[in-house]
């Protein structure tokens, strides 16, 4: 395993911002603005991140070839096809059960499902995409964990196909092992746009930085789990007092949800998924794209459209008044 592979790398949600436009005819609507994935970066940072991986299947995949040719070498586009069959393997026995297609954009209900088991349902399945592709990839992700507990502990209760239940008893523990706990981090402080790339650039080449990044990857070995927490509190500290960062950086506390054991595994689907034994990590990242969305509001930057295409996006000063009086 070569040195980048052992450094943290982030699963990116759908967090792209989008613009309004309104056509010469009147008809108004919303289009994905390429323009804000550069805030993005300083965010990424604060997480240790080394590069952005981004899912074939995501809508954001297409805005790769758009970015600077220096963030182009940080963000992976990764191939979904494997990790899409295993999530349609965990979830077949329960859609025969239930009466549910799986269909390429999700679940179809052919039939009336109590509204509960339909929840559950989708809970799972859709929490399962992020799962295993930080599984495969061996990136951090950001799902929420607790709902997706919530979702096999529901179908473990009702089901009784026998595959789907001994489905759902190798997912219900491995899930078990995962427990939140606060650990030592840092956040950079507010920087110019176009300053941004050049500082993740320097962040990447400094060795401390890069002993933070090696350790957030190691959060999800749970083997390695507790010396990955404590190295993070020192190298964190070391990274601050450096006379370069000292200006840009403030110590933070971040809470990581993390399996902290190992399940026994003895069948197939346990054996693929703890192969490796490793268990993504779970950060939250909410936070983190609404300060990048106030950020990148803002500095007011030029619209971008994957594709290069035009659209007649209104200007800041009125998007940023019908944003907030959605909000209100």
């Amino acid at each position: 395993m070569n040195e980048d592979h052992r450094l943290n790398r982030v699963l990116l949600e759908s967090g792209l911002f989008a613009r309004r436009y309104r056509t010469g005819s009147g008809c108004e609507g919303v289009v994905v603005d390429g323009s804000c994935v550069p805030f993005l970066i300083e965010e990424f940072v604060s997480l240790a991140a080394t590069e952005i991986v981004i899912p074939s299947s995501a809508f954001e995949a297409a805005f790769v070839g758009r970015l600077p040719e220096k963030l182009q070498r940080r963000v992976k586009v990764v191939d979904v096809t494997d990790t899409e069959k295993q999530r349609i393997a965990i979830a077949q026995p329960l859609a025969e059960e239930f009466g549910v297609e799986i269909v390429p954009m999700g679940l179809y209900y052919a039939k009336h499902v109590p509204e509960d088991i339909a929840a559950a349902l989708g809970g799972l399945y859709f929490a399962l995409d992020h799962f295993l592709i930080g599984l495969r990839y061996q990136v951090q992700i950001d799902i929420n964990l607790q709902h997706l507990r919530e979702s096999v502990n529901k179908l473990l209760g009702v089901s009784r196909n026998p595959q789907a239940r001994a489905n759902l008893a190798i997912l219900a523990g491995i899930l078990r092992t995962y427990n939140s706990l606060p650990f030592d981090s840092f956040e950079l402080r507010a920087q110019p746009a176009d300053r941004l790339l050049g500082l993740f650039e320097e962040f990447l080449a400094d060795e401390t930085y890069r002993h933070i990044s090696n350790n957030c990857y190691m959060l999800g070995f749970p083997e390695r789990f507790q010396r990955a927490r404590d190295m993070l509190s020192r190298l964190t500290r070391q990274l601050v007092r450096k006379p370069l960062f000292k200006p840009l950086l403030t110590l933070a506390s971040r809470v990581v949800t993390a399996a902290t054991g190992l399940p026994e595994v003895n069948s197939d689907l346990g054996t693929a998924l703890m192969g490796r034994k490793y268990l993504p990590p779970v950060i939250s990242m909410e936070g983190i794209i609404e300060k990048a969305g106030r950020a990148w509001r803002a500095a007011e930057p030029d619209f971008i459209h994957w594709s290069g295409k035009k659209y007649d996006v209104i200007d800041w000063e009125e998007q940023k008044r019908l944003d907030a009086s959605e909000d209100e």
